[in-house]
């Protein structure tokens, strides 16, 4: 049965009848794995209250959608949802959801205004890799941990807010931030691994704690590794 009524829905979708699409996911609790992916023809999605997940590669690679309405019933985003979501150009993400995988947003290259949920514990690895449009980001208050290459090659960054509440900023996580001016690392930061700002061409302006551990320095700044 679910896969019928999947079935239904992709058919929906690629003729961009979102009613229907609409009224089929109603009778689900989760947009499934890989549901929408590669329907190059989609635009919009507006996603029911019964949903609580928009699991795996939900939406990889739909590349002309411009949209999507994120329920506040929804509390997970899963590994590489949005992928290749290259029209994509803002998404509202509601304050009920508390994890984000891994990609989830990477190669969005249109993507220029996103706010993350207050909840968020972690910025997983490659969330925004690619993501060459976006400008601002602010890494919310309960993150600890901003993963392995969670920005890399995010060329029009030019500003980012890293919260007290972040202890490590992984391998690469911000490589290849060419417009990326200046960086205030608050105390509470640990450890910056190795080649976390390399490449980031115009950054004169790094403010780091005595107390934080930062791997090799020629490493920390030179070519992304």
């Amino acid at each position: 049965l679910l896969k019928d009524n999947n079935s239904e829905i992709q058919k929906a979708a690629e003729l961009n009848q979102l009613e229907i699409v609409y009224c089929l996911l109603s009778n689900s609790t989760r947009v499934s794995e890989n549901l929408f992916r590669n329907l190059e023809k989609l635009e919009k999605v507006v996603i029911p209250p019964s949903i609580t997940s928009i699991d795996d590669n939900a939406f990889m690679n739909c590349a002309l959608l411009t949209g999507v309405v994120i329920p506040h019933s929804v509390t997970s985003i899963g590994t590489g949802a949005f992928c290749g979501c290259k029209s994509l150009k803002a998404i509202a993400i509601p304050s009920s959801v508390t994890t984000i995988g891994s990609g989830a947003f990477e190669f969005c290259s249109s993507l220029n205004q996103i706010s993350l949920p207050f909840s968020l514990c972690c910025v997983e690895r490659n969330l925004f890799a690619y993501c060459c449009s976006l400008e601002t980001v602010e890494i919310p208050p309960m993150a600890e941990k901003i993963k392995f290459e969670a920005f890399y090659g995010c060329r029009a960054l030019r500003e980012v807010t890293i919260p007290a509440s972040v202890r490590v900023i992984e391998h690469n996580a911000f490589c290849a931030c060419e417009a990326l001016e200046a960086v205030n690392v608050p105390p509470s930061v640990e450890k910056i691994e190795v080649g976390a700002f390399a490449g980031c061409r115009s950054l004169q302006n790094l403010e780091i704690q005595a107390t934080t551990k930062a791997d090799n320095e020629f490493i920390m700044w030179g070519g992304c590794t």
